[in-house]
């Protein structure tokens, strides 16, 4: 604990003690004394005391060493301020021949809240009435739980892991654990303790019993309990919770969903995150509990850190059910066309041990795998079967471009596991050429959150139709990987008809975040998308018009230009630099747009640039090698754009267009 932060947290502490002797009420008691008895509080005293709605009092016991003669003790109790419950009498009397005595509390029932507990302090108040047999005072808490233990009659409730697997690399392990219902809220379990030491003995999370001694001596001490509400069972959310790996890893650690992070973070209704990110939650079906892949994260000291689940594989099988094992695993592998000219994606798959009904077809690329996969499941759509190993998928006839295979492990008619594979086939002869490995540089989304822009190696290709149209494959898979997550295989087409004129288009790059799929756009596009939706004008038209808008390929290598943001009072200021804010193009998020590319380093190099410029970026590209990303859903330092600011900056453009471009009409901004 570094000096600032350790007096930081002395002075908290201090605080916090000013603070809670200043909300306590204390009862003090005199009583008659004797000679030679001693008087303690047993150590076997629960550390909690359950109360009941169908009593008003629970009383506790006093105990002495020698129990000749009636003794009056006197005490002092301490309790939460506004506290319901209230200790009766004036002090405890042990009776002639009696070693204990019993202090009432009273209370009322209609008062008692679920999962609501006070602090009480029962000390003696006479140091020579101690005794060493045990304590001269009884800290304990007092209400009601909100738990309670379900029944295992139909059998033992069980739990799959998902979260520590994944982060250690290793297998997922199912063992039983207690669960609990709340009273107070049916639907809403807790799972009491899974990663303690009880459950570790019962996996093979550690090989030996001594591994898991010294591993249990190292934890924080924390339980973390997991509570899921499944009160409306398509609907299903982990609440936050620690876990005890603090001493191990050198940081504090939680899990937390991104449901709960919508409600308790950026404070949304629960209908409005159903609405809005229906595939955060999970479900409870048949018994079990499951949670959707990489929709639990992981937090490092509070910060949103990275995805756990992330093979989708987390579940928690209440008393009587049992967790199934309905992953699946698969591969694109390429085309196959038989000796009837039938095309098929080969796919190869390793099934799950349940997974004994799966069925794949082949749909447009832009299909919704899940709408997919219901309408296999409703016999709406046939699809073949598909077993361990490698698999041939039929194209139907017409299907071209991008496509993706689609396959659903179903379980008793219901959908239990969807995959899809995007590819692309084209039948009469691919459309893009590919050129070689050339060198991104991205300045988009690494800026956005702060970073310090990244090179690395692109497959690029070329329009066969039209020269000058280049095409990243999977632009955003590295980034992703460095980030921690899957995804970014989607394509970027890069216009350079005109190597005096290029510019990129809105599209997404595969980068999932909260605003959901970022997609990017260069200022020079931006222009492109606007003012030819809204003018009768060509693209060339509007270069010509606004040729520092746009990027330049010079020497096999594209690069675009900083640009200066301003909105209706003038320039935009970095708060950073006090300088005008720059930026090469938009990076997109739902709603959201920001200035990005702030860095101005976004550039590609195509595979025929000379051997010096490619040397130069193979270097950058392996600087680039082993960079790894925090990231967070939290909204970014990154200057926030408004619809108003992009038209401001766009209506600037308009009597210059009309004067180049006679024909254009009068855009109505």
């Amino acid at each position: 604990m570094n000096k600032i932060f350790k007096s930081a947290f002395v002075a908290l502490l201090a605080v916090l003690g000013l603070t809670l002797t200043a909300c306590v009420n204390k009862y003090e008691y005199d009583g008659a004394l004797a000679e030679g008895s001693k008087v303690y509080f047993s150590k076997d005293l629960d550390a909690t005391v359950e109360v009941s709605f169908d009593e008003s009092s629970f009383t506790v016991t006093v105990n002495r060493t020698d129990t000749q003669g009636e003794l009056t003790v006197p005490l002092t109790v301490t309790m939460s301020d506004g506290s319901i419950f209230t200790p009766q009498g004036t002090s405890v009397t042990f009776a002639d021949g009696e070693s204990t005595a019993k202090l009432v509390f009273a209370y009322n029932p209609a008062d008692v809240e679920y999962g609501h507990y006070d602090d009480i302090t029962v000390t003696i108040n006479d140091e020579s009435l101690t005794s060493n047999y045990g304590a001269a005072s009884y800290a304990f808490k007092a209400g009601k739980t909100e738990w309670k233990l379900m029944d295992t009659s139909l059998g033992k409730a069980s739990y799959r892991d998902d979260i520590m697997s994944g982060l250690m690399g290793i297998s997922n392990e199912i063992w039983n654990v207690e669960i609990y219902e709340s009273v107070a809220t049916p639907g809403r379990y807790m799972v009491k303790d899974p990663y303690g030491l009880d459950a570790y003995r019962k996996s093979s999370l550690w090989s030996t019993e001594d591994e898991i001694e010294e591993y249990y001596g190292l934890t924080t001490g924390v339980t973390p309990n997991i509570v899921v509400n499944a009160q409306d069972p398509n609907f299903v959310w982990i609440e936050e919770f620690e876990m005890p790996y603090a001493s191990i890893f050198g940081f504090n650690m939680t899990i937390i969903s991104y449901v709960d992070y919508f409600l308790n973070t950026r404070g949304m209704t629960l209908d409005a995150v159903k609405a809005k990110y229906p595939e955060s939650f999970g479900t409870l079906e048949d018994g079990v509990i499951s949670m959707p892949a990489s929709e639990l994260i992981f937090t490092r000291d509070g910060q949103l850190w990275n995805y756990v689940n992330n093979n989708g594989l987390f579940a928690i099988a209440l008393p009587g059910a049992t967790i199934g094992d309905f992953s699946i695993e698969a591969d694109y592998l390429g085309i196959f066309t038989n000796v009837s000219e039938k095309p098929f994606a080969v796919v190869e798959t390793k099934l799950g041990e349940d997974a004994s009904d799966v069925k794949a077809v082949v749909v447009e690329g832009d299909a919704d795998a899940g709408a997919v996969a219901d309408a296999i499941a409703a016999g709406e759509l046939e699809g073949i079967e598909i077993l361990d190993g490698q698999n041939n998928v039929p194209i139907a006839d017409g299907l071209e471009g991008k496509l993706q295979v689609v396959l659903v492990v179903l379980n008793g008619g219901k959908v239990k596991t969807v995959t899809a594979l995007p590819f692309e086939y084209f039948g009469g002869g691919s459309p893009w050429q590919t050129l070689g490995i050339g060198y991104y540089t991205e300045d988009f989304i690494v800026s956005h959150y702060g970073y310090d822009p990244v090179t690395y190696e692109v497959e690029i290709q070329e329009s066969t139709s039209t020269p000058g149209v280049y095409r990243i494959k999977n632009a955003y898979a590295p980034l992703c990987g460095m980030f921690g997550m899957s995804g970014g295989e989607e394509d970027i087409i890069v216009h350079a008809e005109n190597p005096a004129g290029v510019y990129v288009l809105t599209q997404t790059t595969g980068f999932v975040a909260d605003y959901g799929n970022f997609a990017i756009s260069t200022y020079g596009g931006n222009d492109v998308e606007y003012l030819v939706a809204k003018y009768s004008v060509t693209p060339e038209q509007v270069i010509a018009a606004y040729p520092g808008d746009f990027g330049q390929l010079e020497n096999g290598v594209i690069t675009f230009p900083l640009i200066g943001a301003e909105d209706a009072e003038g320039p935009i200021i970095d708060e950073s630099t006090g300088q005008q804010l720059m930026f090469q193009g938009y990076l997109f998020g739902g709603e959201e747009y920001w200035f990005e590319g702030r860095n101005g380093a976004v550039k590609l190099v195509l595979p025929g640039a000379p051997e010096a410029v490619k040397a130069q970026a193979r270097k950058a590209a392996a600087a680039t090698k082993g960079r790894h990303f925090n990231r967070s859903v939290k909204a970014s330092a990154s200057k926030s754009v408004s619809k108003n600011i992009k038209r401001q900056m766009l209506r600037k453009k308009a009597s210059k267009l009309i004067q180049l471009a006679p024909q254009a009409k009068k855009l109505a901004f």
